[in-house]
C-alpha cells in the first residue's frame, strides 16, 4: 500500500520540521543581509583616504575645504630607501572605480615638515568629518569574531576591511589591485563645488 506524502509528513512531523526550520533560517537570515543593500540608497560622496608603507612620513590634513600634505623626514632613514607605495584614493562606490595619487618622497636633509603640493587636489573641495553629508560613515579595520553561536562552535575570527556604512549598508575601501587589506589613514569626502 504506498502512502501519500502528507501522510508521510504527519508520521514524521519532527524530521520534517527539523529539516524545514534551517532552511527557513538561512532564508530568513539572507533576506535580513539583502533589505540594507537593496534599501539603503546608495553614497553620494566619494571617500578620500591613503595607504602608507611604514615608516608613514606623510601628514594629511583639511585646512579650510582643501587637502594640505606635509612631508617629515623619519629618523630612521634605513626603512626610506626601499621601493614604498605611498598612495592617496579617491574611491568612487556607485561605480566601483578608483583614482589614485602616487605620493613621491621629496629629497631633503631637513628634518622640519615639508608642504607637498598635489595639483589633482587643488580644486578638490574636502570635509574632514568622519561621517558625510549623506550619512555614510568610515569605520577602520576591525577583527571580528562573530555571534555567540560562532564563538561556541568554531574558533574563527574574520576580518572585517576599513570601510563605509550607513544604516546596516556596508561598502568595503578598495586600495590598489583590489587590495582591502593593510592601514588606511582616512583623509575625508569629496564635496560639490
Amino acid at each position: 500500500m504506498s502512502r501519500s506524502f502528507s501522510t508521510i509528513l504527519k508520521e514524521n512531523s519532527v524530521l520534517a520540521a527539523g529539516i524545514a526550520l534551517p532552511v527557513l533560517l538561512i532564508l530568513l537570515f539572507t533576506i535580513a543581509r539583502l533589505i540594507p543593500e537593496r534599501s539603503v540608497p546608495a553614497p553620494q560622496y566619494k571617500p578620500v583616504y591613503a595607504t602608507q608603507d611604514y615608516p608613514a612620513p606623510f601628514k594629511f590634513e583639511v585646512k579650510g575645504g582643501k587637502l594640505a600634505v606635509s612631508y617629515k623626514k623619519p629618523k630612521d632613514t634605513y626603512e626610506m630607501n626601499r621601493q614604498r607605495k605611498d598612495v592617496i584614493f579617491i574611491y568612487d562606490p556607485v561605480n566601483d572605480s578608483l583614482e589614485t595619487e602616487t605620493l613621491e618622497i621629496p629629497q631633503t636633509s631637513n628634518d622640519t615638515p615639508l608642504p607637498i603640493k598635489i595639483s589633482k587636489f587643488e580644486k578638490i573641495k574636502l570635509s574632514s568629518d568622519v561621517k558625510a553629508p549623506d550619512g555614510y560613515e568610515f569605520k577602520d579595520k576591525t577583527w571580528n569574531s562573530g555571534s555567540l553561536v560562532t564563538e561556541i562552535f568554531s574558533s574563527r575570527s574574520r576580518y572585517v576591511p576599513a570601510r563605509i556604512e550607513k544604516t546596516g549598508r556596508s561598502i568595503p575601501l578598495r586600495t590598489s589591485e583590489n587590495n582591502i587589506y593593510g592601514d588606511i589613514t582616512f583623509i575625508g569626502w569629496v564635496l560639490p563645488e
